[in-house]
C-alpha cells in the first residue's frame, strides 16, 4: 500500500497513474483498469491561524475532489505549517482542478485561498486539466485555429485562465510581489466580503485601474460569457465535421463545461 498512498509518483515532469490490483480477484479483466484517478496532496495558502479548522479544510478539499480514505484530516495538517494547511484528495485526472477558492471565514470576513498541487509536473493554465501544458491544450488550440471565423480575440482565450502557482508555490500572490502585495492580500482576508472583492480588484491592477464601476464589471462578465459562447459554437461545428472524432470532442465539451462553472466561481464556507 505504500506505493498507492505515497502518490503522486513522478519522473521528471511526468506523473505515473496507478491502480490497485488484487491478484486473487478473478472476475476483473485488463479492460476494467481505467487509470483515471490519482492521489495528490494540496497545499492551501492564505488561511490565517485563527480561522483554521478541520471543517474548513474538509470543505475546501471536497470542493476540489474526494478526500483520501488513506489520509484522514488531523491537527498537524491544520497547524504544522505557518503558511499553509494541507490535505490529500483522490482526484479524477480528466476533470479540471481549481487554482483558488473564495472562502467565507466568518460572518464578516472572506478572502481567496490559493491551491498548490504537490509533485504534479504539469497543469494546463487554460483548461485546468493535469498532465499537459497550455501549449498542448486541445481545447485552446481548436479555438485558435478557427478564431478568425468565430471572431474571438486572443484576449478572450487567454492562456492563463488558471494560476501558474498550481505547480509553482513561489508564484502564489500572498508569497510574491513584495510586501505591499502580501500585506494587501492578507488584510483583504479579514474584512467585509464586499470590500474584500473591491480590494482584490485593486490588487490585481495596482495602477488604479482596478477601481471598476459596476458597468465595467458587467462588461467584463459579458465578454467572458461571449467568449465561452463562441467556444461552445466552435465545438458544435466540429462535432458535425467528422464523426470519427466524436469521442475526443465529447471530452473537449465536458472540459469546457468545467471551465464555464469555474469561471462563475464558488464560495467555500
Amino acid at each position: 500500500m505504500f506505493v498507492i498512498t505515497r502518490q503522486p509518483w513522478s519522473m521528471g515532469s511526468d506523473n505515473f497513474l496507478l491502480e490497485w490490483m488484487d491478484p486473487e480477484e478473478q472476475n476483473r479483466n485488463i479492460q476494467d483498469y481505467k487509470f483515471d484517478t490519482i492521489y495528490v496532496t494540496i497545499r492551501i495558502y492564505g488561511i490565517s491561524m485563527r480561522f483554521r479548522t478541520q471543517a474548513l479544510l474538509a470543505n475546501i478539499l471536497q470542493s476540489v475532489g474526494q478526500i483520501s480514505e488513506f489520509h484522514p484530516i488531523n491537527q498537524s495538517m491544520i497547524f504544522a505549517r505557518e503558511n499553509y494547511i494541507w490535505g490529500t484528495i483522490k482526484d479524477q485526472v480528466s476533470k479540471a482542478v481549481r487554482d483558488r477558492v473564495w472562502v467565507n471565514f466568518a460572518k464578516d470576513s472572506a478572502g481567496w485561498a490559493y491551491l498548490f498541487y504537490e509533485k504534479i509536473g504539469r497543469i494546463c493554465t487554460f483548461c485546468g486539466v493535469m498532465f499537459h501544458s497550455v501549449q498542448h491544450c486541445k481545447i485552446r488550440n481548436s479555438v485558435l485555429i478557427s478564431r478568425n471565423r468565430l471572431q474571438v480575440s486572443l484576449e478572450e482565450i487567454s492562456p492563463n485562465r488558471f494560476g501558474q502557482w498550481m505547480t509553482n508555490a513561489e508564484l502564489i500572490p500572498t508569497l510574491s510581489g513584495g510586501n505591499v502585495q502580501a500585506e494587501a492580500n492578507s488584510f483583504s482576508s479579514f474584512i467585509n466580503p464586499q470590500l474584500a472583492r473591491l480590494q482584490k480588484q485593486f490588487i490585481e491592477d495596482p495602477k488604479g485601474k482596478g477601481k471598476m464601476s459596476e458597468e465595467d464589471s458587467a462588461d467584463k462578465g459579458n465578454q467572458k460569457e461571449l467568449s465561452l459562447r463562441k467556444i461552445n459554437e466552435q465545438n458544435k461545428r466540429m462535432e458535425g465535421d467528422n464523426s470519427s472524432k466524436n469521442t475526443e470532442l465529447q471530452i473537449i465539451q465536458k472540459q469546457m463545461q468545467v471551465i464555464r462553472r469555474q469561471m462563475l466561481g464558488e464560495a467555500i464556507t
